[in-house]
């Protein structure tokens, strides 16, 4: 397919930030622990679900080709593909897909992906409120791309 559109890999240019390692404090499990309350990875996936149900119908409907995974963590790979060092930097969330205005009615596509990093956004946000509010202007963001805007138009709208 000649001039087809290609699959893009967008991350949100504010998630890039050094990693910390030890940040956070463990419970027993491993769990990470936000000022000294959970957030469990139910939780954390219960506020993407809660986002997700709060997005207006006319940007709700047009998702459907679309998954929404929560992944612990970016891979060395992913983040070397991303122009970024793994051994300082990390992402909270990835669109990969073709964006709408890219897309052309004689392809075929597969569903796009927009991927959430659980551990990195629990580990650099101290509260459970500050995750859930990170996790929404994360979803939003990559939603933003899928509907085709780049890191500074959606940074332009405050994501």
């Amino acid at each position: 397919m000649s001039g087809s559109p290609h699959t893009v890999k967008k991350a949100i240019a504010h998630e890039r930030l050094r990693a910390r390692s030890g940040t956070g404090t463990r419970d027993r499990d491993g769990n990470v622990l936000a000022n000294g309350e959970r957030m469990t990875r139910t939780e954390f996936e219960e506020s993407v679900e809660q986002v997700l149900a709060d997005l207006p119908e006319a940007y709700a409907r047009r998702l459907d080709n679309v998954e929404v995974l929560i992944e612990d963590a970016p891979s060395a790979a992913t983040l070397r593909e991303m122009g970024l060092d793994p051994r300082r930097d990390t992402l909270f969330g990835l669109y990969d897909g073709v964006p709408l205005g890219e897309r052309s009615i004689e392809d075929t596509w597969l569903p796009d992906r927009i991927t959430l990093f659980y551990k990195p956004l629990v580990r650099s946000f101290r509260s459970p409120r500050r995750i859930r509010e990170e996790i929404r202007k994360t979803v939003l963001h990559e939603i933003a791309h899928f509907f085709g805007m780049d890191d500074e138009e959606i940074e332009d709208l405050g994501y």
